[in-house]
């Protein structure tokens, strides 16, 4: 939790850039913009708390050097082996012989320090053709440095966040990102420590989804139509996928959630058909259709994020959509009309 209370950390750590409190602000404007846009989602878990947690297999609140090392690989920074013995006493402030969340997170928030200047500098020398798409800063490799870039490029040109993957796929920088294999689900801390690169991939996925939900947030306020975009058609879904359908399917987080019902509110009452009947288009019921909350269910999503989905009821010929209010309201009617029978 140390890293979440810490509000001088959020323009830093939630997109992985490369600068610190006092480097933002010596940025000047194109600085102070970016502090302003990192603190809006000050809430959002970081990368490093995510990359730590991901490697502390056992939860005890400290990692060993091995576990540091690849920490330091999940969220982009390189240590040397030759390095790896100094740089790993620095920072174990208290000699113990580990490294805790905190003594963690001002390594982290130091080293990626030396990156910011080089990065936003490669920005700067971008032409036109250069900052007209985001694409190529999105892969799953790119969580370090690439995503930074990328709220840079927006920075300058929003209408990057809409730029689709070629004139043939309507694929767009939202689709590329909420396709990364990457949602956080923490380990039971019963299990049995998994080897280390396991640990790493873990810690990697963890860091590059704490990285992108910033990012999936500013390209959605960027660019909403992208929302309503579908991509991916299949025989047993020939209208393709929405991006909310997307999204829970991966199990993205609540942010994530809501800042895709605000940007296309009618997607959480949009029935889609999974099926065609003889070669032709089936209009879709509730028995036989696709929505949200179903995939959400589905898919084990958090109650939190299922709680922001209505539940379609048929209505005669209509479908009436019920929020988790009046859901809540008729479960109450229900137990108050059961206990009077029972009396």
């Amino acid at each position: 939790e140390y890293s979440r209370t810490l509000h001088v950390l959020v323009p830093l750590v939630i997109m992985g850039n490369g600068a610190s409190a006092s480097g933002l602000e010596s940025e000047g404007a194109s600085g102070m913009k970016l502090k302003q846009t990192f603190q809006l989602h000050g809430k959002i878990e970081n990368r490093a708390d995510a990359a730590f947690q991901q490697v502390d297999a056992d939860h005890s609140g400290a990692i060993e050097k091995d576990e540091f090392l690849a920490a330091a690989k999940a969220v982009g920074l390189h240590v040397s082996e030759e390095e790896l013995d100094a740089v790993f006493s620095k920072y174990d402030e208290d000699g113990n012989g580990t490294i805790d969340q905190s003594e963690f997170v001002k390594f982290f928030i130091q080293r990626q320090d030396t990156f910011y200047d080089e990065d936003a500098a490669i920005v700067d020398s971008l032409d036109e053709e250069g900052l007209k798409s985001i694409i190529p800063y999105l892969g799953p490799t790119e969580a370090s440095r690439g995503f930074k870039k990328a709220h840079l490029i927006l920075q300058k040109n929003p209408k990057a966040a809409a730029a689709s993957l070629s004139p043939s796929n309507p694929m767009r920088p939202l689709h590329l990102l909420l396709m990364l294999d990457a949602p956080l689900i923490q380990d039971d801390a019963s299990k049995p420590k998994k080897a280390n690169h396991h640990r790493a991939k873990g810690a990697s996925q963890a860091a590059a989804t704490a990285a992108a939900i910033p990012l999936i947030i500013r390209v959605l306020k960027c660019d909403p139509m992208s929302a309503k975009v579908r991509i991916s058609p299949k025989d047993d879904l020939p209208d393709g996928k929405i991006g909310l359908h997307m999204a829970l399917e991966k199990r993205w987080p609540k942010p994530v959630i809501q800042a895709l019902l605000e940007a296309y509110p009618e997607s959480a009452t949009t029935l889609d058909a999974v099926k065609t009947k003889k070669g032709s288009r089936v209009a879709p019921t509730v028995k036989s259709g696709r929505w949200a909350r179903q995939i959400a269910e589905d898919h084990k999503c958090d109650i939190e994020t299922i709680k922001l989905l209505p539940l379609p009821k048929k209505k005669g010929s209509e479908i009436e959509w019920l929020d988790q209010a009046a859901l809540d309201a008729a479960e109450e009617k229900k137990k108050k009309k059961g206990g009077k029978k029972k009396k």
